[in-house]
């Protein structure tokens, strides 16, 4: 009986040692990545998410392209629009300095013939004793002159005899009339002028006032 249960327990105990190998054997066993560390590993299945990536269809390959296609379009688009307003406003700042550059020739050209009429009636005093011919001459020169002015919007002011008006004079000296009322405007010593009806320069004058009144213009 004591031999019996000494052989069931060596057989048992040769079991435990023969499971205990085949549990080592099993955890020295390399495993698949293991294996596969020394192989190269293609992008597709180093993927963290684990998933390979799906080649596009033909028909998205083709929507893609479309895309791009019209991206590029509207970048051109794009490019000549700001190109074409670079020049717009280059070539309106050309055209602007072009116009004032006429505008001031036809200014000046206006001016030069009243100077050349001022030089003829200047050379014509020297050769002639006619005080009357030189005043006269004078004054056609004068009237061409206000001619020429007025073309391009410029007209005097007529301030002889009307209110003092500070919008329009410049009052340099008060004189004591009995004729005029007071502030009313006795004489104009240098003319004003308006440009298309606004002011271009007032007009220097005199003022009335009451005699022994105050010295100031209302």
């Amino acid at each position: 009986m004591a031999f019996e249960m000494s052989g069931k327990q060596e057989k048992f105990t040769r079991e435990k040692e023969e499971q205990g190998k085949r549990e080592e054997e099993r955890m020295t066993e390399p495993t698949e990545v293991e294996e596969s560390a020394g192989s190269p590993v293609f992008p597709e299945v180093a993927d963290i998410s684990g998933e390979v990536p799906v080649e596009p269809s033909v028909d998205e390959k083709s929507e893609i392209e479309k895309y791009r296609r019209e991206a590029e379009e509207y970048k051109d688009s794009w490019l000549r629009a700001a190109a074409e307003l670079d020049n717009y406003r280059k070539r309106a700042a050309r055209e602007k300095e072009e116009l004032i550059r006429r505008g001031n020739e036809n200014v000046l050209r206006e001016m030069i013939s009243v100077m050349d009429n001022l030089e003829r009636a200047f050379n014509h005093a020297h050769d002639s004793e006619n005080a009357g011919t030189i005043l006269d001459g004078i004054h056609r020169i004068m009237d061409q002159f206000s001619s020429a002015l007025k073309k391009f919007g410029v007209e005097p002011i007529q301030a002889k005899g009307s209110q003092f008006d500070p919008h329009l004079h410049e009052a340099v000296m008060q004189v004591e009339s009995r004729d005029l009322p007071p502030n009313a405007v006795v004489e104009e010593l240098e003319k004003g002028y308006l440009f298309n009806n606004r002011l271009l320069r007032p007009a220097k004058v005199s003022v009335a006032k009451s005699p022994g009144g105050p010295e100031d213009v209302e």
